[in-house]
């Protein structure tokens, strides 16, 4: 439940305390009319009484009353009936709306959720303030029966004494001589208080004491002299405290409201606002609180101490007969007499009144643990006695009085007490009031007790009823416990403040519903309920409407249209009264519409200076190209800082276009779409012509483009968007109806995403034509296409050059460069990427000069380096001609680009397997066999060339005799020393025709290349050259593709390395160190190289696992047969880095276990697959290699080899790029 201002023990007592009637003559209303106030409204802020009373129980032991609450209740006003009843609750919820502005709020931050609600629900008080006080009284209870009855005469009346006795007599009548009476009265013997008020400024004070002396010699302590009305109203003093006012907003029935309008002196000016307690002073606020005090402590509490001393006495002897007679009987007659059954008029009935009677009196006087007793006792008995309505009263009050004993009470409160009594209450029974009353003093336990979702419960039974106010109120204090909860429920708090606030809006309270809606929205706002937040802002937007609030309504409607997921029609309708609404938002307060509708994507904002695409944005990259380039180039090597927004050139077009996107299934109507701009220069006429229609299609993205020439130097500031809204021209296949409206209004931007354009003078401007590459191009295919530059522009442009990134592989060069030449920048290019990745093409100067109107013809070439997708762009870099300032100083040149790009789906290329062999004897050497890929297109082996100073090649084996594959072997230059330090690009590149070879070797003679080579190394090899550096090179192989669709040619690149798939050949050493005493060369009699790629690419989630081939070749390096054996079966093949760097290992599949018979100086090649569950680094040379001689025994010993270096494999999965 919410916060209240009460505690929930105030709250009890302040509904049960003792009820005094009063009757007052005529002149004392009169007296008290002088404060615009009856005197029933006059004492009601001083009901509370805060001092302490002393009491007696039943047991004569002393007990203290505290913050006891007397209601008065004034016999000459009657009941209201039910309307007005219904309508002073109505006025007393709807004017706690009102104040409800300065009402705290309270955070609360729980899982993803942060909201702010409201504390406290003052309407919730108000209304069960006013439900309790206008309560009838009822026949079941005697609670709220008239205890007492204050007399009330005026001192200045001409026989007070006599207006005393007819005061009471009528109270007699009313109570004893009226059947049909709506007062019911708790004691025959009422205690009667005699009242007599003074009026200080008018009566005489000594006639009234002498008044005072007669009531006491007569009536003892019940009487007093109450005296008020110290000064006049027309007193200059200072303003007194109104503490009236919260007591009477809203609670006077209409026939009240007509009395206290009457005209009376204080109060004469028509149209004045009313001020409460005008003639009273702090000593009268004093006499009237010390008042209440005296009659509740020498009056009206002794006088119920005094009838709970006499029922309880008549109860105990009631008793005694009754224990006396049932002894009797059974005595004489063997058991006990058969009880009468009972019925609502007979005597039987009569000692449970006196028990629920003397029950209520215990409670009115604070004497909670006696009035527990009684109401316990007369519970059970009328439950005996099946008087279901008064047993349910009596069950609740028995809960109450637990509740009211706390700290003291042993026992928790009973709450099966009050949900037996709801039971009956809502079965047993048409009175709404009592189940009502019951549940919210049950709430009120609960919460102290911190029982919330007991208490929800409870509420929840019954807002099912047609009360709509009722139910709306409950439904909030449900959801308010569920939000006080040990463990808050959000949601559900969400759910039923919906609820609350709908019942809210039938009850005509929109407030109320507005503050639950709102409340609920904090919650569902992040939740992803598309369809409750329609419901929430649909809700909204109507009660705002009804309180003539535009604004927020329109906000509440513009969410319903900014993005919906309901159906076409119902965004129809919502759309139709949005522009409802904001056409009487325009017609109110005379001011454009601010749209949300269409949205705006401003990320795709763009500023086009070329004719392309609308929308079509140069990414950061080019930025990059041009801020090298202008570092670089710009003369004097300035560095120039880049500036905010863009460069506009005067008398040059500029394209605006706008991303508007439609995000409902409505297609929108905009006419007359203006830019919203300012244009800082003088004597400008520029205008940018407007869109005069344009559909935006249901679900959908449109740009808007503007068009316009800057006709002077300066800055344009876009700010924003005007147009004309309607649904007029949306499909006509819709049931809904259309609006004929079409209502203008604008969009702004915000600051960040406004547009800034600068406005420079006039310049040279390049445009690139003619130029015409393919869209689908083989991996590493070279093209070309003629390159025409024209200067279309007033100005000369100078010192052209042309910057590309290095992936982007193009180079400009004259028509007649031949393509050998071409090859050869690109074998450059492709090896500064290696080594320097990310570097940037730049060809300075390219063309000097270009005067205003002149073109150049140039050619472009291109090479797919990239696969799937190649990228091709690059920028020209540019200068304007001498440009001078005001004073006609030379200024630096300003700079300027023309950007170009073009993507091309690459196709399967040509790729190399090469396999590499070191000879480490001797001079430095290397063997390259190189195959063509099997995933490689069939194409025709032209030529190689080679980068490197170091190497000198010699071609082997040419492609006619070994198809797709070539082969060749690489010395070391005996002017390598001598050209150490001479540039690469100075030095010649090495050219070999693959269409010529060395005609020696046979298609059949590959398998023996590798040892006939190396072994007329070994023969011609010189011992001081054993030293030579060994430097990794590059070749690159042209080849062409020539068939009926395209003549295709391209460059593939070979790198040659020491790693990856290359090993070092075995010496050929001498039989004499097999000796045993020489143990180090037994374990090394073999070597074997491992030949299979460095790098294997593998969709794991696709296809597991992944097995790839290993190919070994053993060498015997001896001149005797060898038997040696290959153990992959129980190797330890664990990744690479051991149990440190991973868990998982490899196993090797298929045939793991050779035992093979090498002759003299000879050599054996087995394959094996090793078999991969994951990715990672792994070590394929984990095998073991046994090995010994055969000649002289056959049986003898295996030894093992000594293990070779490690050959690392690295397994990628596929499935991690995505």
């Amino acid at each position: 439940m919410s916060l209240n201002s009460q505690t929930s023990s105030n709250f009890i007592k302040s509904v049960f305390g003792p009820k005094v009637a009063v009757l007052c003559s005529q002149d004392a209303e009169l007296v008290s009319k002088r404060n615009n106030l009856s005197f029933v409204q006059l004492l009601r802020p001083f009901c509370n009484v805060t001092n302490e009373i002393q009491v007696r129980d039943v047991h004569s032991q002393p007990s203290q009353i505290t913050e006891l609450c007397i209601s008065l209740q004034d016999l000459k006003n009657g009941l209201p009936n039910e309307t007005q009843m219904n309508q002073m609750i109505f006025n007393s919820v709807q004017s706690c709306i009102d104040d409800s502005s300065s009402l705290q709020t309270w955070n609360i931050k729980h899982e993803n959720y942060d909201i702010n609600i409201n504390s406290s629900c003052p309407w919730y008080e108000a209304y069960r303030e006013a439900v309790t006080s206008l309560a009838p009284q009822r026949d079941n209870e005697f609670i709220n029966y008239f205890v007492a009855c204050f007399l009330v005469v005026s001192s200045s009346h001409p026989n007070p004494l006599e207006e005393f006795s007819r005061l009471s007599g009528q109270q007699n009548q009313i109570q004893h001589s009226t059947p049909d009476s709506t007062w019911k009265w708790m004691i025959p013997n009422t205690l009667k208080y005699f009242v007599l008020l003074h009026d200080n400024s008018q009566a005489d004070i000594s006639r009234a004491q002498g008044v005072m002396k007669d009531l006491q010699s007569m009536h003892n302590n019940a009487c007093f002299l109450l005296q008020i009305n110290s000064k006049s109203t027309d007193d200059g003093t200072q303003d007194m405290p109104d503490p009236w006012t919260k007591y009477l907003s809203g609670k006077e029935t209409p026939s009240q409201n007509s009395q206290t309008a009457e005209k009376n002196p204080s109060n004469e000016v028509q149209g004045q606002k009313k001020v409460y307690g005008c003639c009273l002073t702090i000593s009268d606020h004093e006499n009237l609180r010390t008042f209440m005090y005296e009659c509740a402590s020498k009056g009206i509490i002794p006088h119920m101490e005094k009838n709970i001393r006499s029922l309880n006495e008549q109860i105990a002897q009631r008793k005694a007969l009754h224990r006396t007679i049932v002894r009797a009987t059974k005595s004489f007659f063997g058991k006990a007499p058969t009880a009468p059954s009972s019925s609502p008029g007979s005597r039987t009935a009569e000692p449970l009144e006196q028990i629920r009677k003397v029950a209520d009196l215990c409670f009115l006087c604070q004497l909670y643990e006696n009035a527990y007793q009684f109401y316990y006792t007369a519970k059970k008995d009328l439950s005996s006695e099946g008087a279901w309505i008064s047993a349910a009263s009596s069950s609740e009050m028995a809960a109450l009085s637990k509740f009211m004993q706390q700290p003291r009470a042993q026992r928790s409160y009973p709450t099966q007490y009050v949900d037996s009594a709801i039971d009956t209450y809502l079965n047993r029974t048409s009175d709404d009031y009592v189940a009502l009353r019951c549940v919210m003093l049950s709430l009120e336990c609960l919460s102290q007790q911190k029982l919330y979702p007991d208490a929800a419960t409870q509420l929840l039974r019954l807002t099912n009823d047609e009360n709509d106010l009722k139910c709306a109120l409950l439904l909030e204090q449900v959801a308010h416990c569920y939000l006080r909860a040990k463990r808050p429920m959000l949601r559900k708090f969400a759910f039923y403040l919906v609820l609350a606030g709908h019942r809210f809006g039938k009850a005509s309270q929109r407030h109320c519903a507005l503050h639950c809606y709102s409340s609920a929205l904090q919650v569902y706002s992040n939740a992803g309920w598309r369809l409750a937040l329609d419901h929430i802002y649909f809700t909204l937007g109507r009660h705002f409407l009804s309180l003539n609030n535009f604004t927020e309504a329109i906000t509440s409607f513009e969410q319903l249209v900014v993005k919906s997921s309901q159906s076409s029609i119902q965004q129809l309708l919502f759309l139709n009264e949005y522009l409802e609404i904001a056409n009487r938002y325009k017609e109110t307060f005379k001011e454009n519409i601010s749209y949300r509708i269409p949205s705006i994507q401003y990320k795709r904002n763009t500023v086009r200076f070329e004719m392309t695409e609308p929308g079509y944005k140069f990414d950061s990259e080019f930025e990059n190209l041009e801020d090298i380039a202008r570092n670089r180039l710009y003369p004097n090597g300035l560095i120039i800082f880049k500036k905010k927004g863009f460069e506009a050139v005067e008398n040059e077009t500029v394209w605006v276009d706008i991303c508007v996107v439609n995000n409902l299934d409505v297609t929108l109507s905009l006419k007359d779409v203006n830019l919203k701009f300012e244009y800082c220069a003088t004597d400008s006429k520029m205008v940018i012509p407007a869109i005069s229609n344009i559909l935006v299609k249901a679900l959908s993205k449109q740009y808007l483009t503007f068009q316009f020439q800057p006709d002077m130097p300066g800055s344009i500031r876009i700010f924003g968007l005007s147009y004309k809204l309607s649904t007029r021209n949306t499909d006509a296949s819709f049931n809904a109806p259309q609006s004929s409206l079409e209502l203008e209004g604008v969009q702004l931007f915000s600051d960040e995403h406004t547009m800034e354009l600068t406005v420079v003078p006039a310049m040279p401007k390049l445009l690139v034509s003619n130029l015409f590459l393919p869209s689908t191009m083989m991996f590493n295919e070279i093209a070309s296409s003629p390159l025409t530059i024209a200067n279309v522009g007033p100005k000369t442009a100078r010192n052209l050059s042309f910057v590309s990134p290095s992936q982007a592989c193009c180079v400009v060069a004259d028509p007649q460069t031949e393509i050998k030449s071409i090859n050869e920048q690109f074998l450059r290019l492709f090896a500064d990427k290696q080594v320097k990745p990310g570097t940037v093409v730049m060809q300075k100067s390219l063309i000097s000069s270009l005067a205003a109107g002149e073109e150049v013809h140039l050619r472009l070439w291109v090479q797919s380096s990239q696969l799937k997708q190649h990228k091709i762009e690059f920028v020209i870099y540019y200068e304007d001609g001498e440009t001078f300032d005001e004073k006609g100083k030379r200024t630096d040149p300003r700079t300027r680009f023309l950007r170009y790009r073009h993507e091309a789906h690459v196709l399967e290329g040509v790729h190399f397997d090469p396999k590499v062999s070191w000879n480490s004897g001797g001079k430095s050497s290397a063997l390259v066999i190189a195959h063509v890929s099997k995933d490689s297109s069939p194409s025709k082996l032209e030529s190689f060339c080679c980068d490197s100073k170091q190497w000198l090649l010699q071609h082997l084996l040419t492609p006619p005799y070994v198809p797709q594959n070539f082969a060749f072997q690489a010395r070391s230059s005996p002017d390598s020393r001598r050209i150490k330090n001479v540039r690469e690009e100075n030095y010649n590149i090495q050219w070999v025709n693959l269409q010529s070879g060395d005609k020696n070797f046979q298609p059949g003679g590959l398998d023996k290349l590798l040892n006939i080579t190396f072994a007329q190394d070994h023969a011609s090899s010189a011992p001081e050259d054993s030293a030579s550096e060994t430097k990794p090179f590059m070749i690159a192989v042209q080849w062409a593709k020539v068939d009926e669709q395209s003549n295709r040619v391209g460059q593939s690149y070979v790198p040659i390395t020491e790693l990856g798939s290359s090993s070092i050949l075995p010496e050929i050493l001498p039989m004499q160190d097999l000796s045993s005493n020489n143990l180090e060369a037994l374990h090394r009699i073999v070597k074997w190289s491992i030949y299979c790629k460095s790098e294997v690419h593998h969709h794991f989630d696709i296809e597991c696992p992944c097995i790839v081939p290993v190919d070994i070749i053993i060498f015997n390096q001896h001149n005797c047969t060898l038997r040696v054996t290959v153990d992959a079966m129980n190797s330890q093949n664990v990744a690479a880095g051991g149990d440190l760097l991973s868990s998982h290992s490899f196993t090797w599949v298929g045939k793991a276990f050779y035992d093979l018979e090498l002759p003299p100086c000879g050599q054996h090649s087995i394959q094996m697959h090793a078999y991969f569950t994951q990715s990672g680094t792994f070590n394929i040379n984990s095998f073991d290699v046994w090995a010994t001689p055969v000649a002289s025994n056959k049986q003898a010993q295996l030894i093992p080899q000594t293990r070779q270096p490690a050959f690392l494999l690295s397994v990628f999965n596929d499935a991690d790029i995505f």
